[in-house]
């Protein structure tokens, strides 16, 4: 038991810094989502003259998208990853927004700057993406649902922190905005750990599931997951996630 103690807690120091769960690929298994977040933006911004990309994070994923026929403008909150974001971006020709001194959810833009804003997996106010989105420019965004891995959550006596965050939700606050749908999907998988110290990582790198996790404190629990693996059960838990594509009339 020590040796794998000693493994979860070199798990739990491990950098995650962007949300990159790369450190931990061949430890974990996802179910694809029933849609391609990529090639639905994609369609977009082959046509759009001013795109807003909402949280860029190191604007790997966002770059996969170019080239882009218009003027592009991305933002981020998270300061350490912001230069990464620059180094990707910037020589395709996009203005990388350092947004970690403003309020959460503020954009600072001027009114109707954007034909098109893309989201993914950020935190948005749905007026202020109304605020600076041009006369029929398109909103796109795929969200987290908000019992995402609640079964993982409740193996260690916890619930989720946004337990209405969900597409239902998502819509009507747009709608309030001002927005018609176009379209709204929601999904749910399976995502599979294939030991402890995986688990260890995954809710280091998502405070929010856990609040305040450290293997000291958990220690209890992160053994009777590792008694479930001995038994030959899985480490299998549920995903959520939404995608919404909104118009400005």
């Amino acid at each position: 038991m020590k040796q794998l103690i000693d493994q979860w807690k070199s798990d739990e120091e491990a950098s995650c810094r962007g949300w990159s769960f790369s450190y931990i690929a061949g430890r974990i298994k996802r179910q694809d989502l029933s849609w391609s977040y990529v090639e639905i933006a994609r369609r977009f911004t082959a046509k759009a003259k001013n795109i807003l990309d909402m949280g860029t994070g190191r604007g790997k994923i966002f770059s996969s998208l170019a080239p882009f026929p218009g003027r592009v403008v991305v933002t981020e909150s998270h300061a350490p990853i912001i230069p990464e974001a620059r180094k990707t971006l910037q020589p395709l020709g996009v203005d990388v927004v350092d947004i970690s001194g403003e309020e959460r959810g503020k954009l600072p833009f001027a009114e109707g700057k954007f034909n098109l804003v893309l989201n993914r997996h950020e935190f948005f106010k749905s007026k202020e993406i109304y605020r600076v989105m041009a006369h029929r420019g398109i909103f796109i965004t795929q969200q987290v649902g908000g019992n995402d891995t609640a079964d993982l959550a409740k193996e260690f006596n916890t619930h989720p922190r946004w337990p209405d965050w969900d597409l239902r939700t998502g819509q009507s606050k747009l709608l309030d905005a001002g927005f018609t749908i176009r379209k709204g999907k929601e999904w749910r998988g399976k995502i599979i750990f294939e030991d402890v110290g995986a688990i260890v990582y995954w809710l280091k790198c998502s405070p929010w599931i856990v609040k305040d996790f450290s293997v000291d404190v958990y220690r209890p629990f992160l053994e009777k997951l590792q008694k479930k693996i001995e038994r030959g059960e899985k480490l299998e838990y549920e995903k959520e996630r939404f995608l919404i594509i909104a118009k400005k009339p």
